[in-house]
């Protein structure tokens, strides 16, 4: 099965995914903006040997030259992420139709409900919203990143028996020699550590996250929170938070350092709420956690929640509400001793897990038997 998947950029959370889902089919990767993973990231992505990528140089030519140069059963149209995106999926599916090579379009997108977003969010939302539409219902199959996007692709008329669920997913780094993160920030044997991972920018709802600490703190003594990360909003929380030993401003932790961070925590919070019509449409951090065996505790406007929340090692609580966020949280810290149910909830959710939903989706569409699943 020779599959190729045009995508934007590849961010380094998603080398694994690919990794995996190359030893089910022979994979060739295109990207047609490869450098917007460092303007986002600030992350020169590193791709194994063992992955076939192909860079974009000639923007649309080369869409052509390759898809006419080479037979692929299947091809992944890009995301509709922008203008010029439409625009090389429009100029793939025509290809793909000429030389009846199969096609799938994979979204990780949702929106929150129309009627909540503000009017300059909905505006936006229309063009790609309307673009998702027309190759949704033009391709042979589609896939959707979770239970939210599933029901994404319906709200735009896509029937449901045409869309698969592929859970979004991703791994740390291993990293078996680390040092003890308790020590290094002072908290004491027995103290219990809440941590935050992520982009200090406004809706990952460290600000509720601070007030619900005060809760915690109020009904669980000794307790600590953790907040890894950088962005614009780190100052304005330092700000807040001076004074309060407990809370620790991290900065950023790397890649290979971060699988000891979820290890070392009791409990790992994203609380992001909607803002500006813009909600968490994953949360890969959530898989992360789980993975190193550490409970979660997340929010409605997750798109995790609604696929891995499991009301014992993945909890999820109203979006924006520090009294919740705060039960939530000390609901997990009052049970402990979940490390071997987090990891075994995680393997339904895993990577490995993810590579074998899409093989599976792509032997639907080339009406090939003996699906994995």
């Amino acid at each position: 099965m020779k599959v190729l998947s045009i995508h934007n950029t590849i961010p380094e959370y998603r080398v694994a995914f690919f990794r995996e889902l190359s030893k089910l089919v022979d994979l060739e990767i295109m990207m047609t903006e490869h450098e917007l993973a460092f303007d986002i990231y600030s992350l020169n992505v590193k791709f194994p040997k063992d992955l076939s990528v192909v860079y974009m140089v000639n923007k649309g030519k080369m869409i052509n030259k390759l898809l006419m140069s080479k037979k692929y059963d299947l091809v992944v149209l890009p995301p509709i992420d922008n203008f010029y995106q439409m625009q090389y999926a429009f100029r793939v599916l025509a290809v793909c139709y000429k030389r009846k090579m199969k096609t799938v379009y994979w979204t990780e997108k949702w929106e929150q409900e129309r009627r909540l977003q503000p009017v300059k969010k909905r505006l936006k939302n229309w063009l790609p919203s309307k673009a998702i539409r027309y190759f949704a219902h033009r391709v042979d199959r589609c896939v959707a990143a979770g239970r939210k996007l599933k029901l994404y692709y319906i709200e735009l008329g896509i029937p449901a028996e045409k869309i698969s669920v592929a859970v979004d997913s991703s791994t740390s780094i291993p990293c078996p020699s680390v040092a003890d993160i308790r020590s290094q920030y002072r908290i004491p044997d027995g103290g219990k550590v809440i941590l935050f991972l992520g982009r200090l920018v406004k809706r990952k709802g460290c600000e509720i996250l601070m007030e619900a600490f005060r809760q915690i703190v109020s009904e669980c003594g000794d307790t600590y929170l953790l907040i890894c990360g950088d962005g614009e909003e780190k100052e304005r929380l330092a700000t807040i938070a001076a004074g309060n030993e407990r809370i620790v401003f991290v900065g950023k932790v790397e890649q290979d350092k971060r699988a000891a961070y979820y290890r070392q925590s009791d409990v790992f919070v994203l609380p992001s709420f909607s803002f500006g019509g813009v909600i968490e449409a994953w949360g890969l951090t959530v898989n992360e956690a789980l993975e190193q065996g550490t409970p979660v505790v997340t929010t409605s406007a997750v798109g995790a929640a609604y696929d891995l929340a499991d009301g014992k090692c993945c909890l999820m609580v109203e979006e924006n509400d520090a009294h919740a966020l705060a039960n939530g949280i000390l609901s997990v810290l009052s049970k402990g001793g979940m490390a071997k149910e987090c990891m075994k909830h995680y393997e339904a959710y895993s990577v490995r897990n993810m590579a074998e939903c899409f093989y599976d989706t792509f032997s639907i569409v080339l009406n090939m038997k003996g699906c994995m699943r």
